[in-house]
């Protein structure tokens, strides 16, 4: 576990590097969230799409944030600072365990904000709720941070890392029911876009 625990304390250090990057994105996430629901919720037939949009928008920060740790394992790859991390007085599951909870971690981190927000502007959950959400976006971001890292140490090309990542987003959000509900998607398929678009 000390081992682990000095990966993670590492690549903390490298997460708040960026505290203002960070803050700025959670400031365009936010602003998504009351400029762009409120929009739409008078362009489409979803009764009140900022509540919805609300928990989407928290996954959504939650999938960017995980997937940040990809972006700088890449990195080391292609410097070759990944040979220095191997030749710690760790093993390679160590090192790789620690680095996926990192990203996991970070991940809540940088979500806290957003999860905070829907709480206020949905209601505040039971402890047991809380629990169950928290420990279901652990998972999700600890998931996403290791296919980051998959894909981040299959290819020493940056341009390759951030178009496999393009399409894995698109695949996760606009596939999903992150933005509309699965009944609009399921009409959208069978009749078009007709019923969404329309009065509140």
């Amino acid at each position: 576990m000390k081992a682990i625990l000095h990966v993670i304390e590492y690549d903390f250090r490298n997460f708040f590097r960026y505290r203002f990057f960070i803050a700025a994105l959670i400031a365009m996430n936010l602003a998504d969230l009351f400029i762009s629901a409120i929009v739409f919720t008078q362009m489409t037939s979803i009764v009140n799409y900022f509540k919805f949009f609300a928990p989407g928008l928290a996954v959504v920060g939650l999938f960017a944030s995980a997937f940040m740790i990809g972006r700088e394992i890449n990195m080391e790859v292609r410097r070759e600072v990944h040979h220095y991390l191997l030749s710690l007085p760790m093993t390679r599951a160590e090192l790789a365990i620690g680095r996926v909870l990192a990203g996991g971690l970070r991940g809540m981190l940088y979500m806290t904000p957003l999860l905070m927000t829907n709480f206020i502007v949905l209601r505040f959950p039971t402890l047991p709720q809380l629990l169950l959400i928290l420990l279901t976006l652990l998972l999700l971001a600890i998931g996403i941070s290791g296919a980051s890292i998959s894909i981040a140490v299959s290819t020493t090309s940056f341009e390759k890392f951030v178009t496999a990542r393009g399409v894995i987003y698109y695949m996760f959000f606009f596939c999903s029911s992150v933005f509309y509900p699965l009944s609009v998607i399921q009409v959208l398929a069978t009749k078009g876009l007709g019923p969404l678009v329309g009065p509140t």
